[in-house]
């Protein structure tokens, strides 16, 4: 941003002086020129008036032969005395006609003036002048001229930047609280600058801001408390399920209803992390999340006579940009609908793909009828496809993964997730 305001600043500037100081050199070199000729027409009148005598010579002249040269014509055209041409030009011939005339001889600016005895023309004196002279003071001008044009751009640029530093540091400041509270540093403020507009923006950004922190403050309460709701009778219920355990008849249901009540409280506790963290680059380990996904299905899916099929294939990224709560709830979401809707073998597969770590669940259940738009929309509160896909695909996208349907027979669901970059473990 600076450098832009500078340059077109500088331009402008640029163009300005050219539009201005051109046309003014040409004039002031012209007027040279024009200074030049106004003083040899005045010394050829002067010397044409103090020529006498029948043959006028120069040394009779009044002029400056230092700055001059003069020549003396007769009225038949021909050269008398002086280093003029020998024969008349057109200015000498015109002046024979009884007209001053001016013109150039070759480097020289020249005048010829008639000389006259009464009403007769006896003579033409011929003055010449150099102009370099002229040339001279009008490289000098267009210096001049050029160096006030050079500073004038110099200072327009460098007001320019100043100005660009004043309006760049409130965006820069803008642009930098923006991207920490993006971040999820909501206690970020942005400084106010002065700058009536860029103020307007910090007021609105620090406000949105604040809002959003009481928003989410409010959330976590309300998660606390309603993860105090809900363990309080999970634990009553595993107490109970315990109790009926210790007395003596170990029984199967008992077994697989404190399963599920586990399974539940580790559930709220992921869905309560993840409504309370906003997570940043967090990091899940692939072969930790297979290891805790088949010990928690393990029972559950034996109890249905179904067989868990865990593989982790060569080359796999072993951690994935993905956090583990997130992870865990979109695999029991997976592998509960496989539980729920489908047949036979659940296989859990990690596989790498284009970079990616590519996990599928799959049964050996008919090949799916549906579409899969219809399998992840949520219609009237009611879920389309299964158990939670539709809550599975949100939890992925709010961590740029993705869960998509892969393959229709056999049905085949994945869970695609960026390697997380080197280090990025904690």
């Amino acid at each position: 941003m600076r450098r832009r305001i500078t340059v077109v600043a500088a331009a402008t500037a640029l163009l300005a002086v050219l539009l201005l100081a051109v046309p003014l050199g040409i004039f002031v070199s012209h007027g040279y020129v024009n200074d030049e000729r106004l003083e040899l027409q005045r010394a050829a009148a002067t010397a044409a008036a103090s020529l006498r005598g029948d043959r006028p010579t120069v040394a009779s002249l009044r002029i400056d032969p230092s700055e001059i040269t003069a020549s003396v014509y007769d009225r038949a055209g021909r050269l008398t005395d002086g280093a003029g041409p020998a024969h008349a030009d057109p200015l000498v011939r015109a002046a024979l006609r009884g007209t001053e005339a001016t013109g150039t001889l070759g480097a020289d600016i020249a005048v010829a003036a008639p000389v006259s005895d009464g009403d007769q023309i006896i003579a033409v004196v011929l003055v010449q002048s150099d102009l370099s002279s002229a040339h001279h003071r009008s490289l000098l001008a267009w210096l001049v001229i050029g160096g006030i044009g050079l500073g004038a751009v110099v200072v327009s640029g460098g007001g320019a930047l100043l100005v660009a530093r004043r309006l760049a540091a409130p965006v820069e400041q803008l642009r930098a609280g923006a991207r920490r509270i993006g971040a999820g540093d909501l206690d970020a403020r942005v400084p106010l600058s002065g700058v009536a507009e860029f103020d307007t923006l910090a007021t609105t950004l620090n406000d949105s801001a604040a809002r959003i922190q009481t928003m989410i403050g409010r959330e976590r309460s309300l998660s606390a408390e309603v993860s105090h709701q809900l363990r309080t009778p999970l634990s009553g219920l595993r107490l109970e399920l315990e109790a009926l355990r210790n007395t003596g008849r170990p029984d199967s249901q008992v077994e697989s209803a404190l399963a599920a009540v586990d399974r539940l409280g580790a559930t709220i506790t992921d869905i309560i992390a993840l409504a309370r963290d906003l997570p940043v680059q967090q990091v899940a380990h692939v072969p930790d999340l297979l290891t805790a996904a088949e010990r928690r299905w393990h029972a559950p899916l034996a109890a249905a006579t179904r067989p868990l099929r865990v593989v982790l294939d060569p080359g796999v990224p072993s951690d994935i940009a993905l956090s583990t709560p997130a992870a865990t709830q979109i695999l029991d979401v997976l592998i509960d609908n496989a539980l729920q809707h489908g047949r036979g073998a659940v296989t859990v597969r990690a596989r790498e793909l284009g970079g990616l770590a590519a996990v599928d669940v799959s049964d050996e259940g008919p090949t799916l009828a549906q579409e899969a738009h219809e399998l992840f929309r949520v219609r009237d509160g009611s879920l389309d496809g299964g158990i939670g896909l539709p809550f599975a695909r949100k939890l992925a996208e709010a961590e740029n993964a993705r869960v998509a349907l892969t393959q229709h027979d056999p049905p085949t669901f994945t869970l695609l997730a960026g390697a997380a970059p080197p280090h990025a473990r904690a």
